[in-house]
This record gives C-alpha cells, structure tokens and sequence, in this order.
C-alpha cells in the first residue's frame, strides 16, 4: 500500500490535524505516517510515496534525508470557512496584526486574507525579527498561536490550525494515482465544502465529477450483475456488493482487494478479452468485458452473471 509521510518540526496540534485530514479525504487507500525533524538522525533515510514539508527551507535543510526527492510536496494551507465569520468583529479603521509561527507564513495567511471578503482589513504582517513600536495595535488575528502574539494585544481572533489547501490535495492524489478514484473525488468534494480557497476552475472541475460519478456509482451499484470498472492503465476503480459477493471479498476497496479481483479473473491484459465463463470457488459465472466510452474516456466494463444453477442443470 502507497504512504504519505508528514514532516513537521515536533510533534503536536498541528501534526495531527494533517493526519487526520488526509485520512477523512484517502480513507483505507494509503499508509499515513507523522515524522518529526527534531527526531531525525544524521543517518536516517525518509522513503513514501508521497513526503510532505511544510516549508521550502525544510526541505533544503533535509533533503539529503530523502530517498526518492521527486515525491515531496511543499504544502500550501488554508483556513475553514466557518472560522472567517470570526473577522466580522474587526474594525474597518484598525490596524490589524496578523501572527503566524514563521514570517513567510504570516506572509502566507495575510495575503489568502486579502482575498476574502475582507479583504478590507488593514492588515499587518508581524515580523518579530523586526523591533518596530506596535504599541498603537490593539487587535490581531492568528491561526492557533497566540502565545506569538507581542504583549498589549489584547483583542486576539484566533483562526485555528490552518488546514491544508486544495491545491496540496489534489497534488497528493495526483502523485497517489488517486486523482480517478471515485471515492476520493467525493471526499475532495466535501473537504471543498469546509476550506476558503481561491476560486480558479478547480472547484468546478471537480463538481462536475461528483456528478457525473455519482450518476455512474447509482448505475453500477444497483446493478444486478456483478460490475467491475477499470480504466484504459488497468487499474481497478470500481466494483459493487454483488461483484463482493461473487468473489467473496469484503465492499472496502484497497490495493489488497484489487489482487484478489485480478487473480480470480486473470485479468493481466485486456486488450484481447473475450466473454467466457470461469468457475470462481465452486461456482460459475458468465464473463462479459464490454469497452465503453464516459465523458470521453475509455473504460473497460466487467460484468459477471451467475450461471451456477444453469450449470448444474446442464442447461449451458
């Protein structure tokens, strides 16, 4: 099974949210393991699939810690929606400090800020390098880190641990070879739902596969046949109950299963698939592999029928 390794400074809030975010969004279909760089030895080699850092200097810093370079992913975050009403209180007159753990995120977040609807704040980003008289600011605004706060600031709107952006997603997914897993699109859907991002085409593009894949779900699930779906790279993206049921195998789709569907099949090549039927633990199911073309890309449809009273009656 294919992991994602997260790499944050030390172990804490925010380790665990990424965690628990990446799990909600790839659920069973990969390994997600928290390493720490405060533990990281002279020797130590970090190999996933996917290895996130939070930071590009992180990564200078590390990198010959890491086996295969090309699979890092420099994370961008965001915050949730439903923490943005918290700035409705804020002044339109006030200067407003805006606190992160490092200046280039403080940086970060006051410019995803300026993109919001309050985008007319009047915003100032905190460099505590810098020794300037703030004494004139009585409000700030931060994403969980209040001890960073200057002292005398006392109206503080905590923003909670920034979460991970869309872009960070979908480029995970990309790199898991996920990005065509119909489950997955519906949970990027949904995180959608609870982040503010900038609006580029990506949250349309994505809607449209909800869509399309929910109207294509409803079709194969009620199906009384055994459906497998699978692409034009052979790789598994669908299969319902009755599919389950037939090859004795539980709903839950992971690497695992997807062997056990390509060993009672046989299913290493499809290009020169012709309808058959195969006996599967004693019994028989007639075989059909039909080509079909969904929103123009090619898919190879597997359908099973269950003949094993047909065969015992001698009938076929």
């Amino acid at each position: 099974m294919k992991k994602i390794i997260i790499l944050t400074d030390f172990k804490g809030e925010l380790s665990l949210d990424l965690k628990n975010t990446l799990k909600k969004i790839f659920e069973n279909y990969v390994i997600i393991e928290n390493l720490y760089l405060n533990s990281i030895k002279e020797n130590d080699i970090i190999d996933g699939d996917v290895i996130l850092f939070m930071l590009e200097n992180r990564f200078e810093k590390y990198s010959h810690h890491i086996k295969n370079k090309e699979n890092v992913i420099i994370i961008s975050r965001t915050i949730k929606k439903e923490v943005l009403k918290k700035l409705e209180v804020l002044p339109k007159d006030e200067p407003i400090l805006v606190v992160n753990d490092f200046y280039e995120t403080t940086l970060q977040l006051t410019s995803l800020l300026y993109r919001t609807k309050y985008k007319y704040l009047k915003l100032i980003s905190y460099n505590e390098k810098e020794k300037k008289d703030l004494s004139y600011i009585k409000y700030a605004i931060t994403p969980g880190i209040k001890e960073k706060v200057p002292k005398g600031i006392t109206n503080i709107i905590d923003l909670g641990v920034r979460v991970l952006d869309l872009f960070t997603i979908i480029s995970i997914a990309n790199k898991l070879k996920l990005n065509e897993n119909i489950k997955i699109i519906n949970n990027i859907l949904l995180y959608i739902d609870e982040i503010v991002f900038i609006k580029n085409g990506i949250e349309e593009h994505y809607r449209d596969l909800y869509l399309k894949n929910k109207e294509l779900e409803g079709l194969l699930t009620n199906n009384s046949d055994g459906i497998i779906l699978i692409n034009d790279k052979n790789k598994i993206l669908f299969f319902n109950k009755r599919a389950c049921d037939f090859l004795n195998i539980p709903l839950e789709i992971n690497q695992y299963f997807f062997k056990i569907i390509e060993s009672n099949l046989h299913i290493e090549n499809f290009e020169n698939k012709k309808n058959d039927i195969i006996e599967i633990k004693g019994n028989f199911y007639y075989i059909l592999f039909n080509q079909i073309k969904l929103y123009n890309n090619q898919y190879l449809l597997i359908s099973l029928k269950d003949i094993t009273e047909l065969k015992k009656w001698k009938i076929l």
